[in-house]
This record gives C-alpha cells, sequence and structure tokens, in this order.
C-alpha cells in the first residue's frame, strides 16, 4: 500500500511581499503536488482492490440426462491460486432418492498442487479427506518424472503443469486419497460452444488406473469432462464462465 503525506509551509515577514512571480510559482508547485497525490492515492486503490475470481458452472448429465450442478471458483492470489470444487447432484427413481454432495478446496503454488481439503457426502455416507504436499517447487520441474509426485487430482480442474514432458501422471483419488498412475495423450484442438461465443480448448484423453476425455481451455482450466462411473456415462458440461469481484 502507498501512503502519500505532503506538507507546504510558507512564511513571510511582514515587511515582504510575495512577488507575482512568486506568487505563480508556488501555486504551480501546490497544483503539481496535489495531481502527484491523487496519482499515489490512485494507486494505493488499485492496490487495495481485491483480485477477480473467475467462476465456472457446469451441468452435471449421466448417461445423457442432467442430474445436477458442478461448480469450479478459481482466486488466484500472487503465487497461489485458491480452487473451489462443489458438485449437487440428485437422482429419484420412483421412491428412490439418491443424493451425492461433493465440497473440495486445492492451493496451488506455481505448477504444483500443495493442498487439497475435501468433503463427501455420498447418499447419506460422510468422508473427508485432508492432505498436505511437502515438495519444494525448484524440485518439481527437475523430479516430477522421477519422485512420487501428485500432480493433480481426480477432479480435474486444471491441466497437470508440464503434462506433455511427463510420462506418467499421478493423480489423487479424491474418493478414497490413493494416488492412481494415468498417462495423458493429446487428442485435439477443439472449440467449445458456450453463450458467449464458441472457447477454444485441448481435448486430452487419460489412461492407466483410471480413464477420461478432458477439455481445457489455453489457461488450463478444466471446461468440460467425460468418465465411466460405476457403469455409466459421467459428463461434465459447462455452461458459463463468471467474473466476480473477490472480497477480502
Amino acid at each position: 500500500m502507498l501512503y502519500a503525506d505532503f506538507h507546504f509551509s510558507a512564511s513571510f515577514p511582514p515587511s515582504q511581499q510575495i512577488s507575482v512571480r512568486g506568487r505563480n510559482a508556488l501555486a504551480l508547485r501546490m497544483a503539481l503536488a496535489g495531481i502527484f497525490a491523487l496519482f499515489a492515492s490512485g494507486i494505493a486503490r488499485a492496490e487495495e482492490e481485491p483480485l477477480s475470481v473467475e467462476l465456472r458452472e457446469f451441468e452435471v448429465l449421466v448417461d445423457d440426462k442432467p442430474i445436477g450442478v458442478h461448480q469450479l471458483r478459481i482466486h488466484e492470489q500472487g503465487d497461489r491460486t485458491h480452487v473451489n470444487l462443489r458438485s449437487d447432484i440428485c437422482v429419484k427413481v420412483l421412491f428412490y432418492r439418491y443424493v451425492y454432495e461433493y465440497e473440495a478446496k486445492e492451493v496451488w503454488e506455481g505448477p504444483r498442487l500443495i493442498a487439497f481439503d475435501a468433503s463427501t457426502n455420498d447418499n447419506g455416507k460422510k468422508s473427508q479427506l485432508k492432505l498436505k504436499f511437502n515438495m519444494t517447487a525448484t524440485d518439481f520441474p527437475q523430479q516430477a518424472a522421477k519422485m512420487d509426485v501428485t500432480h493433480q487430482s481426480t477432479s480435474y480442474s486444471r491441466l497437470p503443469p508440464g503434462v506433455k514432458d511427463l510420462k506418467t501422471v499421478r493423480l489423487l483419488d479424491v474418493e478414497d486419497g490413493e494416488t492412481v498412475s494415468t498417462t495423458w495423450i493429446f487428442a485435439e484442438y477443439v472449440d467449445v460452444p458456450l453463450k458467449e461465443g464458441a472457447l477454444r480448448c485441448q481435448k486430452w484423453r487419460v489412461d492407466g488406473d483410471v480413464q477420461a476425455e478432458l477439455w481445457f481451455d489455453d489457461a488450463g482450466w478444466l471446461v468440460g469432462r467425460k468418465t465411466v462411473e460405476r457403469g455409466h456415462r459421467s459428463e461434465f458440461r459447462l455452461t458459463s464462465i463468471e467474473r466476480e469481484r473477490a472480497t477480502k
């Protein structure tokens, strides 16, 4: 935060009078100082102003039928990015009602996932998963392919940084906290239709312990996903992207 504090004083003996030139010079200095003070206060307000937050809304479908919503909230703060995820799913079949609720928080520091906190309500069965990863940022680019590093979770919120150079991508399974090994294959560039217009995306195929088809924008954030869950086709289909002003 910047502060600008200006003090001006001018005293003259009673026997002296300020010349016209002197008065003009003093007025000019005061005017310039006022302009600078306004500029500095503008910078201070800009620094105080919270960063923007991006909110992505997805429609959740199973076997092509809408059953709920998923939200992805992205808040970048300096070198760290805070990601909040929420899924609300409800299925009704005759007198049977199935409810699934999922909330998670991811903290990214540069290219690495450093913290993960999730809670799940699977039709009344509740569970919680909380993990922190201690690998240093400087180790990540050189050692990612050699060490037991978690590059992403199976929420697939973000394209794992440097994925093209990784033979094995290790994912944190959000259901049980286990680490699964996968390979990621770039498929193609595609345009995903939105109300605001088409969004250019990368399509990736995930194989290995888990399988998925994923779409990410140029910034590396999730645009769409298709998986098979318990024998049923599951899809997250992006419906909107909104930007809001973050509150402290």
